[in-house]
């Protein structure tokens, strides 16, 4: 049996020049984010391993936020569709859907009663609805904008007011319900990217890209005057209010953060993040006593009020699909690379990890090998460089690589043209060429090179190391060899193909079938092989977002966790110590498992 003990996940996704929305729990334990078609409930008191994801939106969603009972939570996405959610019940049994906009929604807010909703964002006729949150049912209009709104608030006590930001420059003001137009303010230059109202309801705030944060009167939406002259240098994405109202923090694309009294509108603090484009702050959230922003690289930062300056806490990760997995010999460390170029290196048992900076790929990380000295191979996907991770200085390859693996003190590379065989601490002991290859593995011993590759009919051929001189052919298949992983004690090598199929060879049969079982109970290519460290089981994942630990024992027997990463592909595999499996998926997200072999 596979259980789920904790995720690594994914952080928000951002995009330069555009705000991102996080919500915040009313009881005060999650905050929400959104990145591909998931939605993220994390912990905000153990934000490292504590998460939960909802996965069934069909398309990419755009903001999630409880209601204020917080037994809800109502999630918009590119299609225009919102759906209402539960959150008691670890199903999140689905209460209602609607297809309220004709493009992607960017906002929403509940009113204190829970029972209606204002959803925004891109549209071709109207840029925002009001309905029932139990019928979808009109409640009003949201009208005078003339383009895309990118944000929404609503006066937390009655009688209800609602204001929107939209990029025609505009705040607009509407009374109800039934939710009526009453007033436009136009005191922004530039697209208005947010607006919210104070918990105490005596005011809103509106921010854009000119960097002017301006104040509003929350009853009559009278403007009230300006904070800072301006409050930042760059836009302003996101604005919070303090519970209590009498403070309110701004984030902008200058790279700072900033506190201010609302009262006397001065700076009280401000916290600076670096100086490159992905420290440009997209978010932020105040959700009782937890402060949050959000960098462009999609980093969450939490600040300490009484400590202006620096974040205390840094949770960075990925945000875009892993591609490459591995781990140190004892387990403790995991190693993961992803489309971005981004190389992270985690504590298996914490969740906390450190970003490696200064590498030279610039294209997506395609394998990862760790050797027995702990030294990190990295290749990337456009034949830029194979290079470890402590040292920026790229190695150029002769063509695209596909793989690697690492074994006693020898790394190789497969690549689309061509094999390299490396010697810690980098150097190159043999260069061959070679076909289609796609996946390799070398034996535990180092002593045995296994290729795969691209043409259905070809074998997989096994190197002798270093001179890479070919000793054997395995020709027990009729698909595209897609992985391969020698067993941890060198008596098998096991290999996944693009039909589905896995299959195990004997290594002292002369790499025959170890068992006439046919593997294939995958429904789609089998994507990637990790082996136990008794050797006794294989698990794979596969393109049908399935995991399967098979036993070498009893071929028959099998552990399936269907939908293990839902609506995503698993990416790779790999085992941390007897009893826990790491994955990696299309989602950004890392998961640990508790295998049970009863």
């Amino acid at each position: 049996m596979l259980t789920l003990e904790k995720i690594f996940a994914s952080l928000p996704k951002t995009e330069r020049g555009k705000a991102i929305v996080l919500g915040g729990d009313p009881k005060g334990e999650n905050f929400l984010y959104v990145n591909g078609n998931s939605v993220f409930i994390r912990s905000l008191k153990d934000p490292f391993t504590k998460c939960d994801v909802y996965t069934q939106h069909s398309t990419a969603t755009g903001v999630a936020k409880y209601s204020p009972s917080g037994f809800y939570i109502a999630s918009g996405d590119a299609s225009g569709k919102v759906r209402i959610w539960d959150t008691t019940q670890a199903e999140h049994v689905l209460k209602n859907e609607f297809h309220v906009l004709g493009g992607a929604i960017r906002d929403l807010a509940w009113t204190s009663d829970n029972q209606r909703l204002i959803i925004v964002g891109e549209g071709r006729e109207k840029f925002g609805v009001a309905i029932l949150a139990d019928s979808g049912a009109s409640v009003g209009e949201i009208i005078g904008h003339s383009k895309a709104i990118n944000s929404v608030d609503f006066k937390p006590q009655r009688p209800f007011r609602a204001v929107t930001a939209s990029e025609d420059f505009v705040v607009c003001f509407y009374e109800g319900p039934p939710f009526k137009f009453k007033k436009q303010n136009d005191e922004h230059t530039n697209f208005v990217n947010v607006v919210r109202y104070a918990p105490s309801g005596e005011l809103f705030a509106s921010a854009g890209s000119t960097g002017r944060i301006l104040l509003h009167e929350g009853k009559t939406s009278e403007y009230l005057g300006e904070i800072g002259d301006p409050a930042h240098k760059g836009g302003i994405y996101s604005l919070a209010f303090s519970p209590n109202s009498d403070r309110l923090l701004s984030v902008s694309g200058d790279k700072t953060a900033r506190l201010w009294n609302v009262q006397d509108k001065s700076l009280i603090g401000e916290w600076s993040f670096g100086n490159t484009i992905n420290d440009m702050q997209v978010s932020c959230l105040w959700c009782n006593d937890y402060v949050i922003t959000v960098s462009l690289d999609g980093s969450l930062n939490f600040l300490d009020l009484a400590n202006p300056g620096k974040p205390t806490e840094v949770i960075g990760g990925h945000s875009k699909p892993i591609t490459a997995l591995d781990r140190s010999a004892d387990g403790r460390t995991l190693v993961t690379g992803s489309t971005d170029a981004s190389l992270v290196i985690w504590d298996s048992a914490s969740g906390r990890m450190r970003r490696v900076t200064g590498l030279a790929h610039k294209n997506q990380i395609q394998a990862l090998a760790v050797d027995a000295s702990g030294t990190v191979y990295s290749v990337s996907s456009s034949a830029d460089a194979a290079v470890r991770a402590d040292s920026p200085a790229p190695r150029k390859l002769d063509s695209q690589p596909v793989d690697a693996s690492a074994a006693a003190d020898l790394v190789a590379i497969a690549c689309r043209q061509h094999l390299v065989l490396l010697r810690s601490p980098g150097a190159v002991v043999a260069t061959v060429a070679a076909s289609a290859l796609t996946c390799c593995a070398l034996s535990p011993d180092g002593a045995t090179l296994a290729v795969g590759g691209a043409d259905a009919k070809a074998p997989i051929r096994l190197l002798s190391t270093p001179q890479l001189a070919e000793i054997q052919s395995v020709a027990e298949h009729q698909a595209e060899v897609t992985a391969l992983a020698y067993s941890p004690d060198g008596a098998n090598l096991a290999a996944g193909f693009a039909d589905r199929y896995v299959r195990v060879y004997s290594v002292a049969n002369g790499y025959g079938l170890a068992n006439t079982e046919e593997w294939c109970f995958h429904t789609a290519r089998v994507n990637c092989l990790a082996w136990t460290h008794d050797s006794k089981y294989l698990a794979t994942g596969s393109l049908d977002c399935s995991i399967i630990v098979w036993s070498l024992d009893s071929p028959r027997k099998r552990i399936v966790a269907k939908n293990a990463h839902p609506m995503s592909q698993i990416t790779k595999l790999t085992w941390i110590d007897a009893n826990h499996l790491v994955s990696t998926g299309q989602d950004s997200n890392i998961k640990v498992w508790n295998v049970s072999f009863d």
